[in-house]
């Protein structure tokens, strides 16, 4: 085998191998997260004595809205990459297939509540405990994430001229692109209701009008336009 194709299939396989960890790990993660809520449900129904707990209702609860999640979860790409982890797209997704996937277990608990050996509420009161340990994991790591994301100690002393979401876009990628050669440190933005934003950690320091005085107080030295449509004199203003 060429050695170059060689190692374009391990890079393949690694990227492959890397992608099942990470949806294995975002299943896992989801399916725990029911079964501390299902067993919370039932230590709050048993009066919070360990000894009323139902080890069959927690299991049984568990496997089948698990089987649930992982089922809807992967039907609709969940786990499968379609949104990144944390995103606020994923979480809109995470919460219409936790809500289905409790409601399934609600539905069943109720028809069946002698199978499961649980009160017929303890699937309902399940779904905003689930939900929340869901939604709160996944902060947690977007928390630490963004903790992570150190400004450059070295580049060009660079201001970003737009507040909006192109400004915060650009600023996360001269944050975490290793290649950039743009170190921000501050924000101009003509809107009022934008002087004590801070977006990735770096604050609106002013205006347009305010450039000079701006870029002699940071040293900045480069200025980069995140806005979309700007006209001619706002460039001139530059």
């Amino acid at each position: 085998m060429c050695p170059k194709l060689a190692v374009q299939r391990e890079s393949q396989l690694e990227l492959a191998f890397g992608a099942l960890a990470r949806s294995a790990s975002q299943i896992l993660i989801d399916v725990g997260a029911w079964f501390i809520a299902i067993l919370a449900v039932q230590l709050l129904v048993g009066n919070f004595v360990v000894s009323n707990i139902s080890a069959i209702a927690v299991l049984s609860m568990s496997l089948t809205v698990g089987l649930l999640q992982f089922s809807l979860g992967w039907l609709s790409c969940l786990y499968r990459g379609r949104y990144r982890y944390g995103s606020f797209e994923e979480v809109r997704l995470l919460g219409f297939v936790g809500v289905s996937a409790g409601i399934g277990l609600s539905v069943l608990v109720m028809v069946a509540s002698d199978w499961f050996s649980a009160p017929r509420s303890s699937g309902f009161l399940a779904i905003p405990c689930g939900l929340l340990i869901m939604l709160g994991i996944r902060y947690l790591r977007r928390l630490t994430l963004e903790e992570r994301k150190t400004p450059r100690s070295s580049g060009k002393i660079t201001l970003v001229y737009g507040a909006g979401e192109l400004g915060a876009m650009l600023i996360r990628r001269m944050h975490t692109d290793k290649q950039t050669e743009y170190r921000p440190v501050g924000l101009i933005d003509d809107d009022p209701q934008k002087q004590h934003l801070r977006l990735e950690g770096v604050k609106v320091l002013g205006t347009i009008d305010q450039l000079a005085q701006i870029a002699a107080r940071t040293g900045a030295t480069h200025v980069v336009v995140a806005f979309y449509g700007a006209e001619a004199e706002q460039l001139r203003r530059l």
